[in-house]
């Protein structure tokens, strides 16, 4: 979701007073919450749908469905591969519809455009595609987040005024995505003791 940042933000200046829409899944909109180029996120909420009988289930998705229906959206950009995505894409009817291609003869016909796969290529580039597609110029690859001032008070109590500090988040949601723990203590070392400087966990 956070590597997506680039995406919105192109938009944003190449579309300036377009309404720019996100759906996620909950638990990761606290990346985007305060970002000024978004106006209303979606959110999906997996767990406890899953957790659910099948007609609560069913209604669920359904009431998901129907809260992008009425926006009439002149262009939808699905980034994932999933199903779910692309029964939005299918449903909205945009008359631009961005996705990858699926070999299930119902989402043949799903999207206007197609996504290249992903390849080596670093994802905050696979998330730049849909601008290529659209032939929109990438002004930026910068990769944002926003914050409250009440956050940046409370970093600021736990830092105790650190000024100078390399922070590290250590750790992922996904094994896959970790480095090995003697790797990351290898570069915490390296901070710390070469280059002198203090190394803040999350």
């Amino acid at each position: 979701v956070l590597l997506s940042t680039p995406l919105i933000k192109n938009l944003k200046i190449f579309y300036p007073d377009a309404q720019i829409d996100f759906s996620l899944n909950k638990g990761t909109e606290s990346m985007l919450t305060l970002n000024p180029n978004i106006n209303k996120i979606n959110i999906y909420d997996r767990e406890n749908i899953k957790s659910l009988p099948f007609l609560k289930k069913f209604w669920k998705e359904l009431r998901f469905f129907k809260s992008h229906k009425k926006e009439k959206y002149d262009v939808v950009i699905n980034l994932t591969n999933g199903d779910r995505g692309n029964l939005i894409s299918w449903a909205l009817k945009a008359p631009i519809r961005i996705g990858y291609s699926n070999q299930r003869w119902f989402f043949r016909k799903i999207f206007t455009d197609e996504l290249p796969k992903q390849g080596l290529r670093h994802t905050v580039e696979v998330t730049l595609d849909p601008l290529r597609v659209l032939d929109i110029p990438i002004s930026t690859k910068l990769v944002e987040i926003f914050w409250s001032q009440k956050d940046e008070h409370i970093v600021n109590c736990e830092l105790n005024n650190i000024n100078n500090f390399i922070h590290v988040h250590a750790v992922s949601r996904w094994i896959f995505k970790c480095i090995s723990d003697a790797s990351m203590a290898q570069i915490i070392d390296y901070c710390e003791i070469n280059l002198g400087i203090k190394v803040v966990l999350s």
